[in-house]
């Protein structure tokens, strides 16, 4: 029954005219190129991808490209996929409040714990793919030519685990945010606001945040300071540098990890609570209505 409904939910989502939302995504992503903005004698800085790097000129050319992969699976990450979570939960959320979806959930019988989890479960394994196919585009048509002097499954490896370890903290958190906000607000507009504003902080807070030493910085708003340097140069000769650099300690990884689940945990406990509720409600009220029917037609 679980498998039944996330494979209709996935087609009403794909069949929805809303995705056509989704498209100022891909001008968002390929909007991204390289902003040189400063240099020096033996130093240039600039924006990839929306990231304040500065390179010394004796980097060896296989480290910008390192770099260049690194943007190719963050950027669709933080640029794009708020916008693509916000639209597919929104189309998914909104059967919680359709009245003829709550007279099947009835009929079936079905519990409500399987059908809220088959939902989320549909919206996570849509934003995952979703989330592969931008970085596979954002890899080939923007990254310029990549020199990396590595093997390709050694190249397709560490790219993996790239995407796991920022992609899935990432999309759980959106997840998160947006499923907190709409079981609150009881709206799935006010959720799907909810997950674009907050990605739109990473961009306006740049600055700020940069190698800030913040706890909130560091640990809370993703992508943490204590998470995503841990991936910039995994697999490579300059990955224990740069974790040295931003003072990554032993398990901060697992705490940024740690305090996603606990946050994903209280998000979707909540919002189940709430739906839940309302779904009771609702179930009361028919059957008061229908009671009232008969004592009317009597």
């Amino acid at each position: 029954m679980i498998f039944s409904t996330i494979k209709t939910t996935m087609k009403r989502v794909f069949r929805s005219p809303a995705m056509l939302f989704c498209f100022p995504a891909i001008v968002i992503m390929l909007q991204q190129r390289t902003q040189i903005f400063g240099k020096g004698g033996v130093s240039e800085s600039f924006i990839q991808g929306g990231y304040h790097i500065t390179f010394l000129s004796w980097y060896p050319s296989r480290y910008f490209a390192f770099i260049e992969l690194f943007n190719a699976v963050l950027v669709p990450l933080t640029k794009c996929m708020p916008i693509i979570i916000a639209v597919i939960l929104a189309l998914v959320i909104k059967d919680l409040y359709n009245q003829s979806e709550r007279d099947i959930l009835f009929a079936t019988n079905m519990s409500f714990s399987k059908y809220f989890i088959s939902k989320m479960v549909c919206v996570f394994v849509l934003s995952v793919l979703i989330y592969l196919l931008f970085a596979i585009v954002y890899f080939i048509f923007i990254v310029p030519k990549l020199t990396f002097g590595i093997k390709t499954w050694e190249l397709i490896k560490i790219t993996l685990v790239k995407m796991a370890g920022m992609g899935l903290i990432g999309i759980v958190t959106y997840m998160s945010i947006g499923v907190l906000v709409t079981a609150i607000t009881k709206k799935a507009i006010a959720g799907s606001a909810s997950i674009v504003l907050y990605s739109m902080i990473e961009t306006h807070m740049m600055n700020i945040r940069f190698g800030s030493t913040g706890v909130f910085w560091s640990y809370f708003y993703f992508p943490q300071m204590k998470l995503w340097p841990s991936f910039y140069m995994n697999g490579t000769q300059w990955h224990q540098g740069m974790v040295n650099y931003f003072e990554i300690g032993k398990y901060d990884l697992w705490i940024c990890a740690g305090i996603t689940l606990v946050f994903a945990i209280i998000s979707f406990g909540t919002a189940y609570f709430i739906f839940n509720k309302d779904r009771f409600t609702q179930k009361r009220r028919g059957r008061i209505k229908g009671q009232n029917a008969k004592v009317t037609e009597e």
